[in-house]
């Protein structure tokens, strides 16, 4: 992807597939992950999430969650920056 020009971030993951979901759970428990309610591909991604972590597939699991952990990690890096530079 990196030679498509796509903005690729390569993320070593440092717990285990079971904990990385717990860590991102507040985020569903809260209703803070929106998926689109008519894309064709819903009802698979929903089955995959619901299934975990018995199911046969876990790959889309693994890669939401760790885009979430991602994610929260950069909006804590920007509060620390606001709250020490005051911007």
């Amino acid at each position: 992807l990196k030679n498509k020009n796509v903005n690729v971030v390569t993320v070593t993951p440092d717990k285990e597939k079971r904990s990385r979901v717990i860590a991102q759970s507040d985020l569903f428990e809260g209703g803070s992950i929106f998926i689109q309610e008519h894309a064709e591909w819903r009802e698979i991604f929903i089955r995959e999430l619901l299934d975990f972590p018995g199911g046969r597939h876990d790959d889309q699991v693994d890669a939401l969650v760790q885009g979430l952990a991602y994610q929260r990690g950069q909006w804590l890096r920007e509060l620390k920056v606001r709250a020490t530079t005051g911007y």
